[in-house]
């Protein structure tokens, strides 16, 4: 069932279907088993605080020889690789078993939140709040439709990023 999930409305010539072979190519080499099969490939056009928004697909692949999940049950033993509409990967999320242990709260964590979210955000961005705990930085700001916005960062796991 489709719903809407708060990302914005797109149409379907924002999305050129010839790429998606290499959108789905691209997706399946960063997969790590080396077995990829494909839970889910979706297009969103997420809402950003920063620069103008634009349709990216968001593909959730699984280790072809393990069982799939049931219904309910923890899917983070997916890989999850956002790409850009011509199919260059903008980042991935390794499975959990996969990811780097960082501690929590450790201040190098702290700082790289605080670098993502400088790097997203921009320095001007109007913020109401920013907080921690043991799981996540979080933060609240005032979007340029000044409407507030909340963004969240890992901390106890790091995830793999790429640039497009």
């Amino acid at each position: 069932m489709l719903r809407n999930s708060g990302n914005l409305p797109f149409s379907l010539g924002e999305i050129d279907i010839a790429k998606l072979p290499a959108v789905l190519k691209a997706a399946r080499e960063r997969e790590p088993s080396g077995n990829p099969r494909i839970m889910i490939a979706k297009a969103i056009k997420e809402r950003v605080a920063v620069g103008k928004p634009q349709v990216m697909w968001e593909v959730r692949l699984a280790d072809a020889r393990r069982r799939a999940p049931a219904f309910g049950e923890d899917v983070s033993e997916r890989t999850v690789v956002k790409l850009t509409p011509d199919g260059a990967v903008a980042s991935v999320q390794l499975p959990r078993s996969l990811r780097p242990k960082v501690d929590k709260l450790n201040p190098d964590a702290i700082v790289t939140a605080l670098e993502k979210f400088h790097t997203s955000l921009g320095q001007n961005a109007r913020l109401f709040e920013v907080s921690f705990n043991n799981d996540q930085a979080q933060l609240a700001m005032v979007s340029q439709n000044e409407k507030v916005m909340t963004f969240e960062v890992a901390l106890r796991e790091k995830l793999e990023e790429t640039s497009p």
